[in-house]
């Protein structure tokens, strides 16, 4: 009879334990399958930026192209700034129908801005990068004079091309060639002469820096190339190569150029792969502190947490901004910062267990008789929603995706999904 007793009891702790096991799976991440669709689906609902860190390069542009087709779908332009990335340069995102029915631009960052913007932009730039520089602005000014003298159009690559230095002997040029007479020629070597002490080598030191990380040029030249503000005032979708994210100036220069379109009340997003922040990317930091409600953004890369890390508590402010907060996937993840970010980011539940206790008593007045006995209690423990080891080894294509707005996340598998144009 004892032992029927026991064995009812040990079927009625099954069974509680396996309740308990419900109720804790349900706290944990559930695997969705592979309906990306129904991902993507929900940026037509509402447009929310992302966060997209970890994994392999190849299924992070593809999250990528399929967040683009929904904003492109509602005709929001956007600015693409990578690092030399194959998936994202115009013509990978036209195999890929990133905008089958829009407009691809290669852009310069300052095609299209009138002389005194870009006096501006360059200004700020320089004292961002050397805040005990002399003030610049006549100088820059100056330059975009003999630039437009010489009938260059102002973009990058034509100011690269200038020198600070040799402004004496390039006016003195187009003296000679009938581009300026006597008078304005000395007019502006008055205002050469008027510039602070020091302003033409630290003019020439920014162009320098500007020249050393030189944007890509495109190699396809029928694709259009417009300035990033007229991309953004036409609409469609915008890509600018960066080559490399150590190329300061010119990730600077484009932040400064974002900031100034928000300002102005401009509705974009802007896409940042693999881009990182330092103690010297004063713009960028300024354009994601103070990010508009019209502007949304799509932060992708190896791993987001490091990325940022140089600037605490900016990845947790940018992921709650917006109405709901961005959205993330997250795919697997090594480095110890990445690891503990998301996994923080991912939350807890309490894990509830049985736990088995054994008594036993012994009869005083008989010193053969005792009696056992068994009882089961509920523990409850702290426990992540995904453990780190699970995190670290997620497959290739499969990422944790956290859906704040709509209060869904699960494990989605992107297997399916490749970026095209790459052969």
């Amino acid at each position: 009879m004892a032992h029927l007793l026991s064995d009812f009891f040990s079927s009625a702790d099954v069974v509680r334990q396996r309740q308990l096991d419900e109720v804790n799976n349900r706290s944990r991440l559930p695997y969705l399958g592979a309906r990306t669709d129904k991902f993507f689906s929900t940026y037509r609902h509402a447009l929310r930026s992302t966060a997209a860190s970890g994994g392999s390069a190849p299924f992070r542009a593809a999250v990528v192209h399929g967040i683009l087709r929904q904003y492109a779908a509602q005709g929001v332009p956007t600015v693409v700034l990578h690092c030399g990335s194959p998936w994202l340069s115009c013509s990978a995102m036209a195999a890929g129908a990133v905008l089958p029915d829009g407009q691809l631009f290669h852009c310069d960052p300052l095609l299209g801005s009138s002389p005194d913007a870009v006096a501006e932009l360059l200004t700020d730039l320089s004292q961002a990068l050397n805040p005990s520089a002399p003030p610049l602005g006549g100088l820059w000014e100056l330059v975009l004079d003999v630039l437009s003298l010489r009938g260059d159009p102002v973009t990058l690559s034509a100011l690269c091309g200038c020198s600070c230095r040799n402004l004496p002997e390039e006016l003195d040029r187009l003296r000679r060639q009938g581009a300026l007479d006597g008078g304005r020629t000395a007019a502006l070597l008055d205002r050469l002469s008027a510039l602070p002490a020091g302003a033409l080598e630290t003019g020439d030191q920014l162009l320098r820096k500007l020249r050393r990380g030189a944007i890509a040029t495109p190699g396809d030249p029928d694709q259009a190339m417009l300035g990033m503000a007229q991309a953004v005032e036409l609409g469609g979708l915008a890509s600018i190569d960066l080559v490399s994210d150590s190329n300061l100036a010119a990730k600077e220069l484009c932040f400064l150029v974002l900031r100034r379109l928000m300002e102005n009340g401009r509705r974009f997003l802007v896409v940042c792969d693999g881009l990182s922040l330092s103690e010297r990317t004063v713009q960028m930091q300024q354009f994601f502190r103070g990010i508009a409600p019209g502007v949304r953004f799509l932060f992708s890369g190896p791993d987001v947490p490091v990325q940022l890390q140089t600037c605490p508590g900016l990845l947790e402010s940018m992921i709650k901004s917006g109405d709901g907060g961005a959205n993330a996937v997250i795919f697997f993840h090594t480095s110890p910062t990445g690891k503990d970010f998301w996994l923080h980011y991912l939350g807890s539940y309490r894990h509830r267990f049985l736990e088995q206790t054994y008594s036993r008593t012994r009869d005083s007045a008989a010193i053969l008789r005792h009696s056992e006995g068994c009882s089961c209690v509920i523990k409850e423990e702290i426990r992540r929603v995904m453990e780190e080891e699970e995190l670290r080894t997620l497959p290739d294509g499969y990422a944790a995706v956290v859906l704040p707005a709509e209060r869904k996340r699960g494990i989605l598998i992107f297997q399916a999904l490749r970026p095209a144009g790459i052969s």
